[in-house]
């Protein structure tokens, strides 16, 4: 049987992580492998936006973002991640991670930050199929051209 959407809850975390929840995500990443390093995956913590977890309460995915530069002479914006642990990997909880983060993030941009909006590098292969492609149109992400590795580059501004 397939997991539905109502399987799982998302929620922003961003500026109120615990040092419980610091515990917790570190242990998701070097369990999967995602972050080898236990003390980068304990710093990484400090970037969570959102957490899914399933119904039992264990979490099976997270964003982060960094702050950076596009271009040298551009904006700032933050720098999209995310993690599913791979039983979890559906579309539907793909989609609620990623506009959850964006609301969260844009919220925090009207709050005084400089940042101007949130940049996603498609590091999975699937996004650069036209299927993708379309999915982030969709979601309302702009298609800003591609990074000295090919992959290509997606942005939403805030304003």
């Amino acid at each position: 049987m397939s997991a539905q959407p109502e399987d799982y809850s998302v929620s922003p975390v961003s500026g109120r992580v615990s040092e419980e929840l610091r515990r917790e995500e570190a242990a998701v990443w070097l369990r999967h492998g995602a972050i080898p390093d236990a003390s980068e995956a304990r710093r990484r913590a400090d970037e969570l936006v959102c957490v899914a977890r399933n119904a039992a309460g264990e979490i099976v995915g997270v964003n982060t973002v960094y702050v950076s530069r596009l271009r040298a002479a551009e904006d700032r914006y933050f720098f999209y991640r995310m993690f599913i642990r791979p039983r979890d990997r559906h579309l539907h909880l793909c989609i609620a991670l990623v506009r959850a983060a964006v609301d969260a993030l844009r919220e925090r941009r009207v709050s005084g930050s400089v940042v101007k909006g949130v940049v996603l590098i498609t590091e999975n292969p699937k996004l650069m199929r036209d299927s993708g492609r379309r999915l982030l149109t969709h979601l309302g992400w702009r298609h800003a051209g591609a990074d000295p590795r090919g992959l290509d580059i997606w942005r939403i501004d805030f304003e």
